[in-house]
């Protein structure tokens, strides 16, 4: 194999190495109701589940109102897409951005900084519920909007062993072009 042959296997190993990451989805919520407010990003699986919606692998953002704070973490859900019951809540972690209802009747489960875990669900299109048993009961109905974003960008981070690689592709081709240097003086 001669090195110029090396080198483009090198450059399209590196290349394809470093293109593995994931797209996953974005949307943006918000839920409004009477002293509450939840609001932040959801993050999806790119590919439907076995219920037609997507599993929500993330969530950020925060709740305002009594008890609410920074969303800390989504509870994850062993069943995943269908309802699981913990802390209390039947929840399923899964998003339907492309229906009229977004979010079923088992919703979403998350946690606040205070340490108040949060269920989000939908009754209808038009009435979603925010509860939560701690440190404060609340039960309020409300809307929620749900929009793509597309403003974010993903941009693969290669693995440090890419890294590695494409230092030693330098190197190798620095070693090459000096070699090549003696040849013709």
């Amino acid at each position: 194999m001669n090195i110029r042959k090396f080198f483009l296997a090198l450059t399209v190993a590196s290349t394809l190495m470093a293109g593995n990451a994931s797209a996953d989805n974005h949307y943006s919520f918000d839920f409004l109701a009477s002293g509450y407010e939840a609001a932040g990003i959801l993050t999806t699986a790119d590919t439907l589940n076995a219920v037609n919606g997507y599993d929500i692998l993330g969530i950020t953002g925060s709740v305002t109102g009594a008890g609410g704070g920074v969303i800390t973490s989504l509870v994850s859900n062993p069943g995943q897409p269908f309802p699981t019951i913990n802390y209390g809540f039947q929840y399923d972690n899964v998003l339907f951005p492309s229906a009229v209802q977004t979010l079923d009747i088992s919703g979403v489960l998350f946690t606040t900084a205070g340490g108040a875990i949060w269920n989000l669900w939908g009754n209808t299109p038009t009435d979603y519920q925010l509860y939560t048993y701690s440190p404060v009961a609340v039960d309020v109905h409300g809307s929620m909007t749900l929009s793509a974003v597309p403003q974010l960008t993903l941009t693969a981070v290669p693995e440090p062993g890419t890294y590695a690689m494409m230092l030693a592709g330098l190197g190798l081709m620095g070693f090459v072009a000096s070699r090549r240097k003696l040849r013709t003086a």
